[in-house]
């Protein structure tokens, strides 16, 4: 047996209270830093929001990734109201800088030339305006005489497109109207035949040579590819391209990839990109529980988003198909997403009067 002495107790014990001590002051200063890293990383993952207080129906950043353009307006707006106006703000701040009254009803269509000079938009009550990017005074007003669904720059901004859907009894005939941005005089229109749905999509390809009509024929393929060249000229009917298959079912809402290789679309609870020349699939996007009511690819063609009908916001890495974020953001369907030039924002657009700015981590 080992007797201890008083000393040695009195230390052991005085050594035991100041462990104790130690410890309690280690948790009373980890616990709050801990829930503050816990809240910083939940805080991290939330988006920073604009109420805009109207419906917000479309979104377009500037090239240069400085300014967010906001195209808003009612439904029905009331007598005496500016139903269709684009916010300008700058996108580093959120501040708003310029509010323009463009349309008698809300902005359909919103984009920016690629030289960042001009920017296009396009309301329900039958004009095309072109505003000034820096002064954002108007500079030329197209009528039509059509319901235009979508817009698109060329790649040298020297055009304009704009695609339009005619209803008969059972089939649309989509136009394509393309405009001459310096003489301002209609360059030449021909027309898509035979779509099941309307046209919800026009792009260029990257050499400006051919524009691309997305929708869909009776069989559920893409619509069109037009050759500015013969098409301008009155002999092109465009070539159809297999890039959905047919057992998908009519589709509403479709992106291409700005590198112009890929479609995404919807198909059931997964979305498909598929390859634009030739139909395969090249990836299944797996995690989309809704309608996906908008759908957009980063500039880089990296990353694809998804904003669904009750106000979630998806977003996939299409070269891996991982679903990297799945968040519930608006209260109301969400109509349009943009990323930023950088790929590092995506912004979502709501009826809820809204628009999110989502950090991609």
């Amino acid at each position: 047996m080992i007797l201890m002495g008083q000393g040695s107790y009195s230390t052991n014990i005085n050594m035991q209270c100041l462990t104790a001590q130690r410890f309690k002051i280690a948790l009373v200063v980890t616990i709050p830093l801990l829930l503050c890293g816990l809240l910083f990383r939940q805080a991290a993952h939330l988006p920073q929001t604009l109420h805009v207080n109207k419906p917000v129906y479309r979104l377009a950043y500037s090239p240069n990734g400085k300014y967010l353009a906001v195209g808003v307006g009612e439904h029905h707006p009331r007598p005496g109201t500016s139903g269709g106006e684009v916010v300008i703000y700058d996108a580093a701040t959120l501040t708003p800088l310029k509010r323009i009254p463009a349309h008698h009803w809300r902005v359909l269509a919103l984009t920016y030339s690629p030289d960042g000079k001009l920017l296009a938009t396009k309301g329900l009550d039958f004009s095309i305006k072109l505003w000034d990017a820096t002064t954002y005074s108007l500079v030329h007003s197209i009528p039509t005489q059509d319901v235009v669904q979508a817009l698109a720059f060329s790649p040298d901004s020297q055009y304009l497109a704009g695609v339009t859907a005619d209803s008969a009894p059972t089939l649309f005939t989509g136009k394509v109207s393309l405009w001459h941005i310096q003489t301002r005089q209609l360059a030449g229109t021909f027309v898509a035949k035979d779509i099941a749905v309307p046209p919800f999509n026009v792009a260029y390809t990257a050499d400006g040579k051919t524009l691309r009509v997305i929708g869909q024929d009776a069989l559920k393929h893409i619509t069109v590819l037009y050759n500015l060249k013969t098409a301008v000229l009155g002999q092109g009917a465009g070539t159809r391209l297999p890039a959905t298959a047919q057992n998908l079912g009519y589709w509403w809402h479709a992106a291409q990839s700005p590198d112009g290789q890929w479609i995404a679309v919807q198909a059931g609870s997964t979305l498909q990109v598929r390859l634009i020349a030739t139909g395969a699939v090249l990836k299944t996007l797996k995690g989309l529980t809704r309608f996906a009511k908008s759908l957009a690819f980063s500039r880089d063609s990296r990353l694809l988003a998804a904003g669904d009908d009750k106000g979630s916001v998806y977003i996939w890495d299409v070269t891996t198909g991982k679903l990297l974020r799945q968040s519930q953001g608006h209260h109301n369907v969400i109509n349009d997403i943009a990323f930023s030039p950088d790929a590092q924002t995506l912004a979502s657009a709501s009826d809820d009067g809204t628009v999110k700015l989502w950090r991609i981590q």
